[in-house]
């Protein structure tokens, strides 16, 4: 073999060999951009079971919703029958003094 045929062998394997160092490198980025499209899937996956959950408690807050807007309907109610009623054993407690003054005022004349 000759000179320029051994130089030509030579530079032939130096560029085999970082042929070689360059598809080692490839597979790395390969597997890179695998794991990378699995943990996208991963997080799609999350993303999908969030808006499930998310549109769940969508229906639960507007049952709850509802629930506090009936409460607060039956409060106003409750809240002004005990307005009323107030009003109620006031007149009352007025009539009961009344007779009071006027029971005491009849004994004293008795007497």
């Amino acid at each position: 073999m000759s000179k320029f045929e051994e130089n030509v062998m030579k530079l032939l394997g130096e560029i085999n060999s970082r042929l070689d160092k360059m598809d080692e490198k490839f597979a790395g980025i390969d597997s890179r951009f695998d794991k990378m499209d699995e943990k996208f899937v991963e997080m799609n996956d999350r993303f999908e079971k969030l808006e499930t959950d998310l549109e769940e408690i969508k229906g639960e807050n507007q049952f709850i919703k509802r629930a506090v807007l009936d409460n607060n309907e039956l409060i106003k109610t409750v809240s002004e029958d005990q307005k009323s009623t107030y009003e109620l054993l006031g007149e009352h407690d007025v009539s009961i003094r009344k007779f009071r003054r006027k029971f005491s005022l009849i004994e004293e004349h008795e007497l």
